[in-house]
């Protein structure tokens, strides 16, 4: 099987383990959530728009599966919309980045009905933990020497070991880095600047060094 093909399946499996994920996080605090899921307030600081507790998780999930499932036939039926080998745009890039989203959204629901309200605080280290998160998937799937795509630099570019190694160090670190993010904001560990200080580390001079690293210990093992 291509290395492409089982970057696929991968995507497949995220998407498909962030819906379960989404489920049990709901079963989790089901017991501990008023009856009342509150989506909106008006001008007036009036709620204007709820969910009970039930509906609100089943709401949720529906819409990650229906979503799973037409990004997933269309990246089927459009021949057409391919990138990055043989790996549909579709399935590699919309379904990691919709499931994403939706948990993501179902984590503030339930902690803004818990009394804790983050969504000032947590807007943009949500913003900066998403796009960890999908820049991490996305890695998996970037073809050797991939045109505007990518880590690229001298090493990567002069080798395809280096440039695997790399983008897959890179890959890992962009989603355990997100989701860890996501967590401090939550528990308000963590303030916007040192998140975005963390944000241009982990996404400019660690993949830089790691690729150097890289670079050298593959040299070093050469005949």
């Amino acid at each position: 099987m291509k290395e492409v093909e089982v970057g696929t399946k991968k995507f497949e499996h995220f998407g498909l383990a962030m819906i379960i994920l989404t489920a049990a996080t709901w079963i989790i605090f089901m017991s501990f959530l008023p009856w009342t899921i509150p989506l909106h307030y008006n001008n007036q600081n009036q709620l204007d728009l709820y969910l009970n507790k039930v509906t609100a998780p089943i709401v949720m999930i529906l819409i990650m599966i229906v979503s799973y499932s037409v990004i997933k036939r269309k990246a089927k039926r459009d021949k057409h919309h391919k990138k990055f080998g043989n790996v549909s745009f579709d399935t590699a890039f919309w379904n990691p980045m919709v499931q994403s989203f939706m948990y993501l959204l179902s984590i503030l629901m339930i902690f803004h009905a818990l009394g804790y309200n983050i969504m000032n605080h947590f807007i943009g280290i949500l913003i900066l933990s998403f796009l960890l998160i999908l820049w991490g998937n996305y890695l998996q799937i970037v073809p050797v020497n991939a045109e505007n795509m990518g880590i690229r630099n001298q090493r990567t570019k002069a080798s395809e070991a280096v440039w695997k190694r790399t983008h897959r160090f890179t890959s890992r670190l962009f989603i355990v880095v997100g989701f860890l993010l996501l967590i401090l904001a939550l528990f308000r560990a963590i303030n916007n600047i040192t998140a975005l200080l963390i944000f241009a580390l982990v996404g400019g001079a660690i993949p830089f060094a790691y690729s150097k690293y890289a670079y050298q210990k593959i040299e070093q093992t050469k005949p």
